[in-house]
């Protein structure tokens, strides 16, 4: 069976890749921070902004750029014709 995406809600799409996205950094964010602090020199201060603004920024990015690309998928499906995929009722 043939299908074709018509719509794309934009809210729910981007409030769920921004939690996504600020999760996936965390992951890479954690082990990075914790390197950096066995290589910095001792005293120096730890860089708590960067280990806040990071994940949000993330989630603020995220959001608004999912945002922005659910709406113009929305504005062109009426001249692209949208996603199709194509699929089937077989268990596998």
């Amino acid at each position: 069976m043939k299908i074709v995406i018509r719509y794309l809600s934009p809210h729910q799409n981007a409030k769920v890749l921004a939690i996504i996205l600020t999760l996936g950094s965390l992951v890479f964010m954690l082990p990075f921070m914790a390197f950096s602090i066995a290589m910095m020199p001792s005293g120096a201060p730890f860089p708590w902004a960067m280990l806040l603004v990071m994940p949000v920024a993330y989630l603020v990015f995220g959001y608004l750029m999912t945002l922005l690309a659910c709406v113009t998928y929305n504005l062109m499906v009426r001249f692209t014709g949208g996603f199709e995929f194509t699929t089937d009722d077989r268990d596998l």
